[in-house]
């Protein structure tokens, strides 16, 4: 069997880059054949061909397609059109174009025109065997079969760099300003929560004191609006000590920044998934989140999960900061969750058994 992995890109460190990078390492284990066609091939991992080479192998029966879709891709939908052999359509969710208005408008034309392309794979494509991310990906394949739809998380390296030792002096910086470190890992979208997060913080701060420190990891600068939007709530608010922008990190700083941080703040309005909140699990970090997206279903049972109510958001953070048998215990029923769910042995399984179904 001959598979071929197709995305508009394919970048380190990114959660469908890892997914695809991990899919082509599980196939190509198995002693099958695997091959990537991509437009940006930043990824050193896989093994890429060129578009005439991929016309050559979606053309061919033995081939199977397993078709990336999480942004906009005009010549990615061209070629698969062309497809004579299984396809399968990897669902990662596109971001709803109205986070975007106003704030970056060439995203909110990506967004715009990606969730159109959904529509168009499901009418194009019918027959052809869905792999969504989440539960609540495969509701939104609403035109087809339920029987053509699989729900597989993605694929990570969380359990890879999460073994990387901690680095010691930064451990010892993370709790110079204060006894109570929030931690968020994302880059900077609309779609984000950043605005929200920042309610939360001073209303913290107005109903008990302001020892807490809220660290936001993640890359800035892709949407200048919303950034200026963020740092004015933070001036306005008089937050400034409170919150640090961390910037992009290798993995064992990240892997810091988990261990010694006290709790994660999630407050994201849309996630097709949402891997940071399983990284934070992994490392037996208590998570507190916004009721949205896939992120209640992705961090499982008997976790902090709650409506757009700041006030009971606050009083949660304030239960763990005061009670730590509380915070043990959400940390332990959260590292079950990624044991039961998400550890890499369970999720090869689940993906070969869903190969092995389609042939």
């Amino acid at each position: 069997m001959n598979y071929l992995i197709m995305h508009a890109s394919v970048v380190p460190h990114d959660a469908v880059g890892n997914d695809i990078e991990i899919m082509y390492e599980t196939i190509r284990a198995q002693g099958w054949s695997c091959e990537v066609y991509t437009e940006l091939a930043a990824s050193k991992k896989v093994e890429y061909i060129d578009r005439e080479t991929a016309l050559e192998r979606i053309c061919d029966h033995s081939t199977v397609v397993i078709y990336h879709h999480s942004v906009y891709w005009k010549s990615g939908f061209e070629l698969l059109e062309k497809a004579d052999c299984p396809v399968v359509i990897r669902y990662h969710n596109v971001t709803p174009p109205e986070f975007f208005h106003k704030l970056f408008p060439e995203a909110e034309w990506q967004c715009r025109f990606g969730r159109r392309q959904t529509i168009d794979l499901m009418k194009r494509f019918p027959q052809a065997y869905y792999l969504a991310d989440s539960e609540y990906n495969a509701s939104e394949l609403s035109r087809i079969e339920k029987s053509q739809i699989t729900v597989i998380a993605p694929f990570h390296r969380t359990e890879e760099w999460g073994e990387h030792e901690s680095d010691e002096e930064l451990a010892k910086t993370i709790h110079e300003k204060c006894s109570f470190n929030l931690l968020f890992v994302g880059r900077t979208a609309p779609n984000k929560g950043h605005l929200a997060m920042l309610d939360v913080l001073r209303l913290y701060r107005e109903h008990y004191d302001d020892d807490i420190h809220l660290r936001i990891i993640g890359k800035m600068g892709a949407t200048p609006r919303y950034d200026k939007m963020i740092l004015r709530k933070i001036h306005a608010y008089g937050l400034d000590d409170m919150v640090e922008f961390v910037g992009e990190i290798n993995d064992s700083v990240l892997a810091t920044y988990y261990r010694e941080s006290d709790a994660m703040l999630c407050l994201s309005d849309h996630e097709g998934f949402c891997v940071p909140v399983i990284e934070a699990q992994y490392f037996g970090l208590p998570v507190v989140a916004l009721k949205a997206g896939a992120v209640p279903e992705t961090l499982g049972e008997d976790q902090l999960v709650f409506e757009r109510d700041y006030a009971k958001i606050v009083a949660a953070l304030r239960v763990l900061k005061e009670k730590p048998e509380a915070a043990k215990k959400i940390s332990e029923i959260g590292k079950e969750n990624f044991k039961n769910r998400f550890n890499r042995g369970i999720m090869e399984e689940q993906f070969l058994s869903f190969l092995t179904k389609i042939m």
